[in-house]
């Protein structure tokens, strides 16, 4: 009778262990397929519908106006009155202002950085560095701002003259570093968002770099972008002679924003203008195109153009008739290409100079489009 008891026992364990892995597979499949189920509700109730035709479109969609946006951001400005921005303004103020002006007058030139706007840390800093020498306050920002009125203007407040025409914006910053070193006069430059789209041209920021490498200058500046670093290539960056502080102000960029578009000399809107001069200068004629081009060389020169010196021009070297100079000019004034001063005397192009750089004589912008 023994060994029949020890031959049963292992046989209902086995019997045992077979129920319940049954039990589990039958679980397991039980598991499984209300996962799918779930998955499939989940997955069914979030399916994009058909577009219809009366779905809206972003082109249908009502932008504000400058002059909402500016309400709105000067009320978002009085609701979050935080104190913030002003302890960090007292701080640096006590704590890096001299150090910061030290480093100035020891030959570098500083770059600030970070988070919120600079305008008002640099405003503060410029009136302790205004005790020492005169000061320039550069708004790049600005999206109509000129260089060539900037090296002018330096011209007229500093030598009382005035700059001839027919010279580039590199002679122009070279001849004025050669007179601040000759006369042992000094000034400190603060641009304001060096990295604003009407400066981010090479020959702009070239000509900032041979500005700032002078030592009779001192020359301060923010970036906002965080791609900033790549406006400059090795031999700029080593003229500018950087010192970055990062200070994160927490400052809204309200005045920035504000700028709405770029000014240009008859205050146009930035991005429909742009694309819109980019829309008519692919319908000009080549002629037309390569008489407009010309006009704005000679402008980008810092000089007025006599309209017979231009018209002579193209006579001369881009084989245009009386006639066709007639209707090359009727074709440009009606699309607002260019403008007439002076009782017809002199001719311009009536935009801002990063315009006719970025967009008229650029030709890969035209490709692009």
């Amino acid at each position: 009778m023994p060994p029949r008891s020890k031959r049963q026992t292992p046989q209902k364990q086995e019997q045992n262990v077979v129920i319940s892995d049954q039990e589990t597979s039958d679980g397991d499949d039980r598991c499984i397929s209300m996962g799918n189920q779930q998955a499939k509700d989940y997955f069914s109730s979030r399916k994009f519908r058909k577009s219809s035709k009366q779905d809206k479109k972003i082109s249908d969609i009502s932008l504000l106006t400058a002059a909402q946006v500016r309400k709105h951001l000067l009320d978002w400005d009085a609701a979050h009155t935080d104190e913030i921005p002003q302890c960090v303004l007292e701080q640096c103020k006590m704590n890096h202002f001299e150090a910061w002006r030290s480093q100035l007058f020891a030959g570098f030139n500083l770059l600030f950085t970070g988070f919120g706007s600079k305008i008002k840390l640099l405003q503060e800093f410029g009136k302790l560095i205004s005790a020492d020498e005169p000061i320039l306050h550069v708004h790049g920002y600005v999206p109509s701002v000129s260089m060539r009125y900037i090296v002018s203007t330096l011209f007229e407040k500093l030598f009382k003259r005035k700059q001839s025409g027919g010279r580039t914006l590199e002679e122009q910053c070279i001849e004025l570093t050669r007179l601040l070193g000759n006369q042992s006069k000094s000034i400190c430059i603060i641009v304001h968002t060096i990295d604003g789209s009407a400066l981010r041209s090479n020959d702009i920021q070239k000509a900032w770099s041979l500005l700032a490498q002078s030592p009779s200058i001192h020359f301060i500046a923010s970036i906002d972008h965080v791609n900033s670093a790549s406006l400059w290539d090795e031999s700029e960056t080593k003229r500018f002679s950087w010192l970055e502080h990062v200070v994160n102000t927490f400052i809204p960029y309200t005045n920035e924003v504000l700028v709405t578009g770029w000014s240009g000399a008859m205050g146009r809107d930035s991005k429909n203008a742009v694309s819109g001069i980019q829309y008519i200068l692919e319908s000009l004629t080549p002629s037309d195109l390569a008489m407009l081009r010309h006009l704005g060389t000679e402008q980008l020169k810092g000089q007025a153009i006599p309209f017979k010196q231009w018209t002579d021009y193209c006579c001369r070297h881009l084989l245009a008739t009386p006639a066709g100079m007639r209707n090359t000019r009727k074709v440009l004034e009606e699309h607002g290409l260019i403008q007439l001063q002076r009782n017809g005397e002199f001719i311009r192009i009536p935009f801002g100079d990063h315009v006719i750089q970025q967009v008229i004589l650029d030709e890969n912008a035209l490709n692009d489009q």
